[in-house]
């Protein structure tokens, strides 16, 4: 009789097809979720940050840069001759700094994308350094909108009624120009915004509602928007 000899197939087991879940693998916990939604998909395409559809590069960087001068002159103004406690005060004075702040964040990247051409130096930023500065943004836009819509129909009368040329050239300097900004900012560049990236503009809003009553224990004041300078 032959021999018949078979051949022993190794048993798989379920645990080699389905292995444990690795520490990078473990789903997001509800922290990681809160404070870094989309952070990945930017992370697939950084170039938004850095090119616009309707500028090249050197373009957005210029516009950036010039928006960085006009928001460093708006800050020195403003400040000039008053103490800190009252440049603080005045919730405009706190938006024209976020804004003066991002502009000067972007100006800085998109001249490290024009020199490089390539956005690896983004890249090899940590994560939080990444949502840090996607954020810089997310604020300003955010934000913006309130100073124009709050004091033009409200707080605006004696400059209607009383502004000089100069006045009316602070004003629509310090109360209009940071939408204007922001909105060309939203036109010209790609950077993306998503609803699940509310929790940063309302942490914010409540540390600003804090310092309010803050400032109104130690001053006797609420921080505002500024009234017009027309006299």
């Amino acid at each position: 009789m032959g021999n018949h000899s078979t051949t022993t197939t190794p048993a798989t087991s379920e645990t080699s097809l389905h292995p444990a879940p690795t520490d990078n693998a473990k789903r997001p916990n509800f922290f990681y979720r809160l404070v870094d939604p989309k952070i990945d998909r930017l992370s697939a395409n950084p170039e938004r940050l850095f090119t616009s559809a309707l500028l090249s590069p050197k373009g957005l960087l210029c516009w950036r840069a010039f928006a960085l001068v006009w928001g460093c002159m708006i800050l020195g103004f403003q400040a000039n001759g008053r103490p800190a406690w009252s440049f603080f005060a005045f919730f405009t004075n706190l938006t024209w700094l976020g804004l003066t702040l991002y502009f000067l964040v972007t100006t800085i990247q998109t001249c490290r994308y024009v020199k490089s051409g390539s956005a690896e130096f983004w890249l090899k930023q940590s994560k939080f350094t990444k949502w840090a500065t996607w954020n810089v943004y997310v604020l300003p836009a955010t934000f913006h909108w309130i100073v124009p819509i709050i004091f033009w129909p409200l707080l605006s009368s004696n400059l209607v009624k009383n502004g000089t040329a100069l006045s009316w050239w602070s004003n629509i300097n310090v109360h209009a120009l940071d939408l204007v900004f922001m909105l060309i900012e939203l036109v010209l560049g790609l950077t993306p915004m998503y609803l699940s990236q509310w929790p940063t503009p309302i942490f914010f809003a409540a540390l600003y509602c804090g310092f309010a009553f803050f400032q109104n224990k130690v001053y006797s004041t609420f921080p505002t928007v500024e009234n017009d300078k027309a006299t």
